[in-house]
């Protein structure tokens, strides 16, 4: 997994923030289950994320992940959208929706976000749209290898070899 550093949102071990670390409140109530601030558009998609993954002590929960991040996504949040794009790729607690999942991709990494350029570009060059879209696959590829801020990592590789194997000079 790649790691992005951002000045009050990573850690130098590839590790999410913990949410009081960017004044994000995630409270736990008598039941010990996580909350996310609801007018914090950054609290719900990180609470979101960690039900979509199962981290940092939040048990995996789609119900609950697609509620916050569809919340978060439809504030315009570009991280949520993305994480929201693989529940409607993967079929995670919702019906599979390739074109929902390229879009929410496309939103996220048209505002940067390595995962958005990535996951786009896969399923751009995939076929699982209806057919291959090289010259799409390669747009994004080479957006996430001009990304700033991104450690290398093994989706930056696998973006290099797609545009080394697929770019006309290359």
């Amino acid at each position: 997994m790649c790691r992005i550093v951002y000045p009050t949102l990573g850690h130098d071990d590839g590790s999410l923030p913990h949410p009081n670390s960017i004044g994000v409140m995630v409270l736990r109530d008598r039941n010990d289950t996580a909350e996310a601030d609801p007018g914090n558009v950054v609290s719900q998609g990180f609470l979101g994320i960690m039900y979509l993954q199962g981290r940092h002590g939040v048990p995996q929960n789609y119900e609950e992940a697609f509620r916050l991040l569809t919340k978060a996504a439809t504030q315009g949040a570009s991280r949520p959208s993305v994480w929201l794009g693989t529940m409607y790729e993967g079929g995670l607690g919702i019906p599979v929706d390739l074109e929902k999942a390229r879009e929410l991709y496309r939103r996220g990494a048209e505002r940067g976000e390595l995962f958005g350029c990535i996951f786009l570009a896969r399923l751009l060059a995939s076929g699982r749209l209806g057919s291959v879209d090289q010259s799409g696959a390669l747009r994004w590829y080479r957006a996430a290898l001009s990304l700033s801020g991104v450690a290398d990592c093994v989706e930056l590789d696998e973006a290099r070899a797609y545009v080394q194997n697929h770019s006309d000079d290359g």
